[in-house]
């Protein structure tokens, strides 16, 4: 299958697993394994760890590691984070914007309305005890396009840290944090987030402790 971008021509395009819906219902046994996929990376200093990038919608899957993400344009922005649980940090993000990560995939796909983020099975546990991993948020297409929408992989001029997303995580500066998924695992195109999960558009959205507008 043709990889359009120049930059990762190299890289391989395969067939998707195509992401069951149940996927965001998953039971406790699977929780531990999706995390311990996670935990393995992590002491293999994240050496085979890979984005996947693509899904069911757009017809190919990429697997592209920190390195491969690193041969696109870098985008580099401080910003202070104010949460609504009281606390602030200031932190200079480094990455690639997600507009241009989506470019590796080609032209968007028909019918992609939306961008779902979903991390390696390291979310907390909701306030009705449901089972809810891996954590995964759904952005809109202006979102996605926004400037300093990125897939961060440094801060402060080092490599992420684990406890704030390692190897990767997402930064969405318009939004509230709980658009902004740690540990991730896969970003895809979706047509309808009403297929996913409680159909609300988010693992916090699900559990009805946010709205699926994010903005702040």
């Amino acid at each position: 299958m043709h990889c359009s971008t120049p930059e990762l021509r190299r890289l391989g395009c395969r067939h998707p697993r195509l992401p069951s819906r149940d996927d965001h219902r998953l039971g406790p046994g699977v929780r531990r394994s999706g995390s311990g996929s996670w935990l393995a990376h992590r002491d293999s200093g994240f050496r085979d760890s890979r984005l996947e990038l693509g899904g069911e919608l757009s017809g190919k899957t990429l697997q592209l590691s920190v390195g491969d993400l690193r041969q696109l344009p870098k985008t580099e922005y401080i910003a202070v984070h104010t949460c609504m649980q009281g606390w602030s940090a200031t932190s200079k993000w480094a990455g690639v914007r997600l507009r241009d990560l989506l470019e590796v995939l080609g032209p968007p796909p028909e019918g992609a309305n939306y961008v779902m983020i979903t991390s390696h099975g390291l979310a907390q546990e909701m306030w009705d005890h449901r089972p809810r991993e891996p954590f995964y948020a759904v952005l809109d297409l202006d979102t996605v396009a926004e400037d300093d929408t990125i897939l961060a992989y440094e801060r402060n001029g080092h490599p992420l840290e684990v406890h704030l997303g390692a190897p990767l995580r997402l930064r969405v500066e318009s939004n509230h944090g709980y658009k902004m998924v740690k540990w991730i695992k896969s970003i895809e195109w979706i047509t309808d987030y009403a297929a996913y999960g409680d159909g609300r558009g988010g693992t916090r959205e699900d559990a009805a402790m946010q709205a699926f507008n994010g903005r702040i």
